[in-house]
């Protein structure tokens, strides 16, 4: 009876920790905020977002940003997660362009780790419990970069979120400098079409080398002008 008892108990734990572990399937919403110090707070003029949509090894990220900011522009990433592939969905000089990255961004090396805080501090964000942590990525020159994130274990990692290596669960803040983080606003669960993460077909295919040389030619043209 006591061995039922605890293989009961095992199975129990077992599916416990499988509900708080599952891979999510559908889109985030992250907003770019501002903080001073401890405080954080809204700003009129950082109005920026990162929309993830995930579906088993495929991640589409979007990012849109006022026009009116230094980086206001709107551009979209396409990874496959298993097949170590990135592409960039870009809009240059009324061009519609396809980058492909170099596999090199996904070399451990270039990524954050991801490791918890040693106190059990929890936050409520986007109606989910999260603890503490620190991404920390060590860089050539030995310097350690250390940025404060939030995550929750109600979910999976996604990989390479944010340049990171899998995680102890889905990150849903992030620090993105000494002013300001990334914070999940939205989450909506739902089933992902798989076409989404298809590269539209009137993009042009280009390796990095070639953007290069195309983004030279227009600051050629530019010089000619004036």
């Amino acid at each position: 009876m006591k061995k039922l008892l605890f293989l009961i108990c095992l199975f129990f734990i077992a599916l416990n920790l499988s509900a708080q572990s599952e891979s999510f399937e559908g889109s985030l919403v992250y907003s770019r905020k501002m903080y001073d110090g401890a405080e954080r707070f809204e700003s009129s003029y950082v109005t920026s977002k990162m929309i993830f949509t995930i579906k088993g090894s495929f991640s589409l990220v979007e990012l849109v940003a006022e026009d009116n900011l230094l980086e206001g522009r709107s551009y979209s990433i396409l990874t496959d997660s298993e097949k170590k592939e990135s592409t960039v969905l870009a809009t240059i000089a009324n061009k519609k362009v396809a980058v492909k990255i170099d596999t090199s961004n996904f070399n451990s090396s270039k990524l954050f780790k991801i490791v918890s805080a040693k106190d059990n501090n929890t936050r409520k964000i986007a109606g989910l419990i999260c603890r503490a942590g620190y991404a920390i990525k060590q860089s050539e020159s030995g310097i350690q970069d250390t940025l404060k994130i939030w995550y929750t274990s109600s979910y999976q990692a996604i990989p390479y979120q944010f340049d990171t290596h899998s995680g102890p669960g889905l990150i849903v803040s992030l620090q993105q400098d000494d002013n300001s983080y990334w914070e999940l606003s939205e989450i909506k669960e739902r089933e992902i079409d798989p076409l989404v993460f298809s590269i539209p077909i009137d993009y042009l295919p280009m390796e990095q080398s070639e953007l290069q040389d195309f983004i030279s030619t227009l600051d050629q043209l530019q010089i000619e002008e004036d």
